[in-house]
């Protein structure tokens, strides 16, 4: 008994390949699918990007917050709103062996600025501080935050303020807030502008 294999012969479609027609079509897909794809990251950015701020604000916060309660020295925060960045300003004389205190502000040692937002992405994100009295501190001059030898610090809010959709439009601004507790140094991060409320006794024992 023979047993034949069948031999599978491609039609003559198959051994023409794809038309220029189908390729097209294919072509369409993909690009259809890659745009969905690129509408979505880009959705999801800014969203992203204004969490990072509030990790990295929080942090070097904490960060500074310990240094003046360990070293019993009073360190400062500075912000610089219009180049979205802040960074640590030491209690002591820059590049001093052993440790000197300053006894001017010039004299303190500045550590790097840490960039909050990239240069690309400064239009799509602005930054105000806020206090609990509803002022705004001004954009055009550093903004200083104290911690006092104790760790503790002024109470104030952080808006972000993201502007990807619609510069130019308001109402298409959505706005974040860094609530920013100085006397337990919690932070806490919501949508919206903040909830502003006088301090209270839990603000200063937890």
């Amino acid at each position: 008994m023979k047993i034949f294999a069948h031999q599978h012969r491609p039609s003559r479609r198959a051994e023409r390949g794809l038309t220029l027609i189908e390729i097209s079509v294919v072509l369409l897909i993909i690009g259809l699918a890659t745009g969905g794809v690129l509408v979505g990251i880009d959705g999801f950015m800014p969203e992203a990007m204004v969490r990072g701020v509030a990790r990295e604000v929080g942090a070097q916060l904490r960060h500074a917050r310990t240094l003046a309660w360990s070293r019993g020295q009073p360190y400062w925060i500075e912000y610089d709103l219009a180049e979205r960045r802040m960074r640590t300003v030491s209690p002591y004389v820059r590049a001093s062996n052993p440790l000197r205190l300053a006894t001017t502000p010039d004299q303190r040692e500045c550590m790097s600025w840490n960039e909050l937002v990239l240069p690309k992405d400064r239009d799509k994100l602005e930054i105000e501080i806020w206090y609990p009295d509803s002022s705004k501190a001004r954009n055009d001059q550093p903004v200083v935050i104290r911690f006092d030898p104790r760790g503790t610090f002024a109470y104030h809010y952080i808006v972000m303020i993201d502007k990807s959709e619609g510069a130019g439009s308001p109402q298409l601004w959505k706005y974040f807030t860094l609530e920013v507790r100085g006397f337990t140094g919690d932070v806490e991060f919501y949508a919206g502008l903040p909830e502003i409320h006088a301090p209270s006794e839990a603000d200063f024992f937890g």
